[in-house]
């Protein structure tokens, strides 16, 4: 086990292994505490408050120069996903130090990069996918704008076929983003059980799956709540982003916590 691995008292009390966790809270489910786990996240974030917020701006500085990357057709963006993506499970690694009092320091931000293949497998695999939804939608979009421009009529209607076109380009890209919403529900566990379970890229996706579907709307809730709390903290000169991200991401970390540890447990 992964010294970054969750005390072996908490994985597997009663010889439970988180595979049985996992069966247990699909057969029995779980309750969602949206309240609870901001509530919790903002307890873990006043105990390292100024640490949490130093290294969100870091972050910041890091992802800026970066962003310049995406510029790059598909390779530039990929290498930031793979960067962002190491980064941001740093904030899992340091909740979890504190949420179980174990030695933490600010080099634990950084532990993701020790999960580097198996972060990165996740976020291949998710970014391929999404890929391939964006080629499904822009093919669709093409086969019906195609359609349209071949009627007899374009030359006297062209006007109005181009509000078409806008219309349904408008609906491809409001089909993405909510495909694009239900991926990364359903994958939200998979970087947990990847640190915490020390699974692999694939196997720690799949149980992502099963315990988000056993819930899945209210887990879309819990994300909603999120969002507004960051719009909030946007709104606060963006400054607010300091606080409000790394709560957000302590609060998944929470949220993961209570319902694989200690409702998985009692299940």
């Amino acid at each position: 086990m992964n010294e970054q691995a969750l005390d072996s008292s908490l994985m597997d009390h009663s010889q439970e292994s988180m595979e049985q966790r996992i069966e247990n809270i699909r057969e029995f489910g779980y309750e969602v505490n949206i309240s609870k786990y901001i509530s919790n996240a903002a307890s873990i974030f006043g105990k390292k408050g100024w640490s949490f917020v130093g290294i969100q701006f870091v972050f910041f500085l890091i992802i800026i120069p970066l962003a310049f990357l995406s510029m790059i057709p598909f390779v530039g963006s990929l290498i930031v996903q793979l960067v962002v993506a190491c980064l941001w499970v740093g904030f899992y690694i340091a909740a979890q130090k504190i949420s179980t009092e174990q030695p933490f320091s600010f080099s634990n931000f950084f532990g993701g990069f020790e999960y580097f293949k198996n972060i990165s497998i996740k976020t291949l695999i998710i970014f391929a996918f999404m890929f391939g939804l964006l080629l499904i939608f822009m093919l669709v979009g093409a086969i019906v704008g195609s359609n349209l421009i071949s009627l007899d009529n374009f030359s006297q209607d062209i006007a109005m076929m181009m509000q078409q076109s806008i219309g349904m380009f408008q609906i491809v890209i409001f089909g993405v983003l909510i495909l694009v919403m239900c991926v990364y529900m359903i994958w939200l566990f998979a970087d947990q059980f990847i640190l915490f379970a020390n699974m692999g890229a694939w196997e720690a996706m799949e149980a992502s799956r099963k315990v988000i579907s056993k819930k899945f709307f209210s887990i879309v809730l819990f994300m909603l709540a999120l969002i507004l709390l960051n719009i909030v903290g946007a709104m606060l000169v963006v400054i607010g982003l300091l606080v409000t991200m790394p709560i957000s991401f302590i609060a998944i970390y929470c949220a993961w916590e209570d319902i694989m540890i200690t409702q998985g447990k009692l299940n």
